[in-house]
């Protein structure tokens, strides 16, 4: 996977960027990265970022290839707004973020975008490799690091699980300061228990399939 570093997204970078896409599986700028290394200004509104994406994705998907094959796979994050998804071999697909831009439930950035993509890793080993639904892992992933500041937590009791909208505007349960080493250490050891008991992890009070399906409903519709 090539992640460009913002500080080289610029026209200058383009032909280093375009020969580095050539050698990886997975290349994945923002758009805000896109539009600096190709020129474009970006759009005032969110339909006409939305285009200019999608032309973007086109030109390196024809045009340059992600890949030593040209079959790679090119996401772009775009924030709040969700993802693009482009492959030569299935096209272009928009998956948005788990929680809509004006979630209550969203604390802090910090770590969402190493936590989409490290559930998007996730993910394609997980559905053998399509990028399209690991892009769903790698959402809900990045949603349990914006619900607090710091790490989330490692639920230790599947009875604190709650029942939520899609929107998930549930109470947070747990705590948003980290708990004492003691503490996290007897939390974790009953996480592992509980997992080893029902074969499925919670963390924020919440399992992470649940969110999975949830998204997985919005994206379709």
């Amino acid at each position: 996977m090539f992640v460009p570093n913002p500080a080289s997204c610029h026209p200058g970078e383009k032909v280093a960027f375009e020969l580095a896409a050539q050698r990886v599986h997975v290349l994945s700028p923002t758009y805000e990265d896109l539009f600096s290394l190709y020129g474009i200004e970006t759009p005032d509104t969110i339909h006409g970022i939305g285009k200019a994406v999608e032309e973007a994705i086109n030109h390196i998907l024809v045009n340059v290839g992600v890949g030593a094959d040209g079959n790679g796979t090119l996401v772009v994050r775009c924030g709040p707004h969700g993802m693009y998804i482009g492959t030569r071999w299935g096209g272009i697909s928009w998956t948005p973020c788990y929680y809509p831009q004006d979630s209550l439930r969203v604390k802090d950035l910090t770590g969402a975008c190493d936590a989409f993509l490290g559930g998007f890793v996730a993910g394609l080993k997980i559905t053998d490799g399509n990028p399209y639904d690991a892009a769903l892992y790698g959402s809900v992933s990045a949603s349990f690091v914006v619900e607090q500041y710091g790490l989330p937590c490692l639920t230790p009791s599947p009875t604190q699980s709650p029942i939520g909208s899609p929107l998930d505007f549930h109470p947070q349960i747990c705590h948003t300061t980290l708990p004492s080493p003691v503490l996290a250490i007897q939390n974790a050891a009953r996480a592992r228990c509980l997992r080893a008991a029902t074969g499925r992890e919670m963390w924020n009070s919440d399992r992470p399939q649940r969110r999975l399906e949830l998204l997985r409903l919005r994206a379709a519709m």
